[in-house]
């Protein structure tokens, strides 16, 4: 029943009509789930209602699982939220007493904020209260504050429960609760106006028999529905009875999480472990067993339950909770060795912090095991964005493993080999090193799959052919031993690798194929990866509409910092490219502050990007010095030294000296384009023509902008050498390809050659609305201008709900609206939008004429990047 609560109601409707995610906030017995409750039942919307509970903190997903009625599905918390999201679509999704819940859990309700109707309860007062009220208002959950009721309410509360208690009754019990409904409830109950829940609580369960009060403490600790047959008639009788419990189609279950708090706290610890034993042995699924053991203190029968569940399962993510659990509770001369197994597991799924707490385990006497953790511990170090502490762990093994002859030191010398060709850019040395891991490797018959990987991509950066071969190997080699971490980490590698020196179709083809084996898997990061590959690609092949869509659809995914600050990097060029470009220098004052250390200075050359596409060449300058002030990375370097002697040439100055010889394909481009420029500067124009020819030619396979603005440079110099007929086929050519691509600040240039030429050509003007919104922005706030509600425009547009979300935020921000439907009415007054490409990457089909894709130096797991900057990789 909901008394008072009308305007918290009306927020709360509003919230879910816009899909913003809203977490209520208030003490205990508040009535956050019956607000939470009658919220979902007004909007009409099936809702799938799930909470945590203090007892059960420590299990994964629980109010998710209790939610949907079933154990989610997927390795890592994108994964998951991908499930729940397909489950709930367009229903309503309650989740209470959030502060109870496992930090996994809070990752995927941060995922699914925006993506679906999300409300949520947080319990103020609690030990874990404010950081998860915290890191959801950092996700974009917006906080309503639920304060007690009020005098009067309080009062038509105990009216409407109890019509015949006295004023004198009602007013006390007013006094004595503050206004808390669920103490005013309990207290009126109870028939003993206690001061507290706790009190009132123990009055009631002096009612029960015992067999009501045992079957209560176990519906306290299971924290799900109970089958009678289980907890026994005679004490359900007494619990529903007593009003303490209800039942469902699932059995019985607690009637409010906090009755069942109470309780707990009230039994002594040797009756708190006795039900969690009988519990344990009840249940079917070993997996639960063994949690339950383990709060039973009985360690030995937890490793046990563990393990039997971990070999009953095929999904990645839980193996790896199963084993950690059974690496807690390992004794003996093997418990290093599944500390380690748990840890490697832990790898696969990206649990990084998991990793680190089973490693904390580890025996300090133990040489083989501290090596092993010093291996893991470099790897989480590098996704952390931390590439000292990674040195220095790799430096720490070897010493633990030298001359051992051991599978952890082929790993340790692989992970040497990294070092530098990510940390130092020295190439010859890393092909040094692959080499005698991979001699290693195969003479002992140990690891042969990673060390074909580091040794193949060591080859690329060498500019050696044959790196394809041993890096399809790694692939095929890791598939067949099951090692899941090196297949999709290699197989990330061949598509960034083949976009930039073999085939890159290949590389497409191998992409798609990888996203579907993560989505099976269930490795919801590792799908994400292979996507930023993909947006990149269609970055390099002058695909714009997937790179905007291919954002919206990543923007709210859990990636790792390094995977974040690649899909900003591609994202913002592709605005400049646009000209949208106050709207990238925007995002990248944001993406400068969160980027990790070693990233941040690729983003210093695309803020110079920016500035010299945006006509301020001087900034720019500033900008692009910056980056090769600390530019260590030789195929990332390169990019800024073009830019800079763009930069310069626009400012009217020399170029400088050419960049050198580049061995990687990618960037073959760069070395001819600089010449050209220099060229022009000397008035050698026909020669610059030449030469700005040679560069296209060389950019076209691999890099689309490249190109493009080599072609309008040729044409350009061609007039200036006088040969104008040939300037005008060049430059007519190339406006109805860069027109078709969007490129607007390179249309700009363009038609500036063109009028020079004698031409008419007008100032490319941007598509109606382009001004402030993007095309899709303008699309979605029409939709709503129309009165459709967000999942009526996803389904319209063919897109996601998060997208239509994201953009209807997005495009708010730039009207200064101050809700959807102002936002809608502002947009109407720009004029109809144009509508865009709604097709997802993953369908569109290339364009019949399109150049080969291009890309940059590769990107995965133990080796490159596959973004448009050629940024070192985000897995290790």
């Amino acid at each position: 029943m909901l008394i008072g609560r009308h305007d918290e109601l009306d927020r709360l409707l509003g919230a879910l009509g816009e899909d913003k995610p809203t977490v209520v906030v208030g003490e205990a017995g508040v009535g956050k789930t019956t607000l939470l409750r009658a919220a979902a039942a007004r909007a009409g919307r099936h809702s799938y209602e799930g909470g945590a509970l203090s007892t059960l903190s420590w299990m994964e997903y629980l109010p998710l699982r209790r939610a949907l009625g079933r154990a989610v599905v997927g390795a890592d918390p994108q994964a998951v939220s991908a499930d729940v999201e397909a489950q709930v679509g367009d229903g309503v999704l309650l989740l209470d007493d959030l502060q109870w819940a496992h930090p996994g859990t809070l990752e995927v309700v941060g995922v699914l904020g925006g993506r679906l109707g999300l409300l949520t309860g947080v319990r103020r007062g609690e030990p874990r209260s404010d950081d998860v009220i915290g890191t959801l208002g950092a996700a974009g959950f917006a906080v309503l504050e639920l304060p007690p009721f009020t005098p009067d309410e309080s009062a038509e509360l105990l009216r409407t429960l109890h019509p015949d208690l006295p004023e004198a009754a009602v007013s006390t019990l007013i006094e004595r609760t503050g206004g808390n409904p669920l103490l005013l409830q309990e207290l009126a109950s109870s028939g003993e106006p206690s001061e507290s829940l706790r009190l009132a609580m123990a009055a009631r369960l002096r009612h029960l028999d015992d067999a009501g009060r045992d079957a209560f403490g176990l519906l306290a600790l299971a924290g799900r529905p109970v089958p009678v047959e289980d907890l026994g008639a005679d004490g359900v009788q007494g619990l529903l009875a007593a009003g303490l419990a209800v039942a469902d189609r699932d059995g019985i279950e607690i009637r409010h999480a906090l009755l069942g708090e109470v309780a707990v706290d009230q039994m002594a610890a040797d009756e708190r472990r006795a039900l969690h034993a009988r519990i344990a042995r009840g249940v079917r699924d070993p997996g639960e067993a063994a949690r339950h053991f383990l709060h039973a203190d009985d360690r030995p029968a937890a490793h046990t339950a563990a393990l039997r569940a971990a070999e009953q399962t095929s999904n990645p993510g839980e193996r790896a909770a199963h084993l950690a659990i059974a690496a807690t509770c390992a004794q003996g001369p093997e418990a290093d060795e599944l500390r380690i197994r748990a840890a490697l597991a832990l790898q696969t799924v990206d649990d990084w912090d998991g990793l680190n707490t089973v490693l904390d385990a580890v025996s300090a006497d133990n040489r083989d095991a501290q090596a092993w953790a010093c291996l893991l511990r470099s790897r989480a170090a590098w996704i952390a964005g931390r590439p000292e502490v990674m040195r220095s762990a790799v430096a720490s093994g070897l010493e633990l493993a030298g001359g051992s002859d051991s599978e952890v030191e082929v790993e340790l010398q692989i992970a040497a080999a990294r070092i530098p060709i990510f940390l130092d850019a020295d190439y010859p040395h890393g092909l040094e090193l692959a080499r005698v891991a991979l001699e290693h490797a195969t003479s002992t018959g140990r690891i042969r799959a990673r060390a074909e990987s580091i040794y193949g991509t060591a080859l690329f950066f060498c500019g050696e052919p044959d790196w394809a071969e041993h890096v399809q190997l790694a692939v095929d080699l890791a598939r067949a031993e099951g090692d899941l971490s090196t297949e999709v980490a290699a197989a990330l590698n061949l598509v960034a690798m083949s976009e930039t020196a073999g085939d890159p179709q290949h590389g497409r083809a191998v992409a798609h194929e990888y996203i579907g084996r993560c989505r099976e898997l269930g490795l919801g990061k590792r799908e994400a990866m292979v996507r930023i590959g993909l947006l990149n690609l269609d970055f390099q092949i002058g695909d714009y509409a997937a790179v905007l869509y291919g954002f919206d659809e990543l923007a709210g995914a859990a990636l790792d910092a390094r995977s974040r600050d690649r899909v900003a990097e591609t994202y913002c060029l592709a605005l400049i490219d646009l000209g949208r470009i106050d709207e990238a220098v925007r995002l990248l004052a944001g993406a400068s502050a969160e980027a990790v250390q070693d990233n941040g200075q690729v983003l210093d050359w695309i803020h110079a990007e920016a500035e010299l596409w945006g006509g301020r060449p001087v900034q720019a300058r500033r900008h692009v010095e910056a980056f090769l002030a600390r530019s260590l990375f030789p195929t990332v370097r390169v990019y800024g030294e073009v830019t800079r002697a763009w930069v310069l040439a626009d400012l009217g100055q020399d170029p400088g000296a050419p960049v050198d010889e580049q061995t990687v394909p990618g960037v073959l481009g760069a070395r001819p384009e600089t010449v050209a420029l220099g060229l022009r500067h000397a008035g050698e124009h026909a020669a610059a023509a030449e030469a700005f020819a040679e560069a296209a030619r060389l950019w076209a396979p691999y890099h689309r902008r490249g190109e493009l603005r080599c072609l309008w440079r040729r044409g350009e110099a061609l007039a200036a050498a006088g040969d104008t007929a040939a300037a005008v086929a060049v430059l007519t050519d190339l406006e109805q390809r860069v027109e078709a691509a969007g490129m607007l600040p390179l249309l700009g240039r363009i038609h500036r050659s063109l009028r020079a030429c004698g031409l008419r050509r007008s100032s490319p003007a941007p598509r109606r609305g382009t001004g402030l919104l993007s095309a899709r922005e303008a699309q979605v706030l029409h939709l709503v201008g129309q009165g459709l509600s967000n999942s009526e425009i996803a389904s319209r547009l063919g897109v996601s709900r998060h997208t239509v979300v994201t953009q209807i935020a997005s495009g708010s921000a730039k009207l200064g609206a101050n809700n959807r439907a102002h936002a809608a009415s502002l947009a109407a007054e720009l004029g109809a939008p144009d509508a865009p490409s709604a097709t997802p990457p993953d369908a569109a089909p290339d364009a019949p004429d399109a150049a080969p894709p291009a890309a940059a130096p590769p990107a995965a797991e133990t080796d490159v990047a596959a973004t448009a900057t050629c940024q070192p990789s985000s897995l290790p």
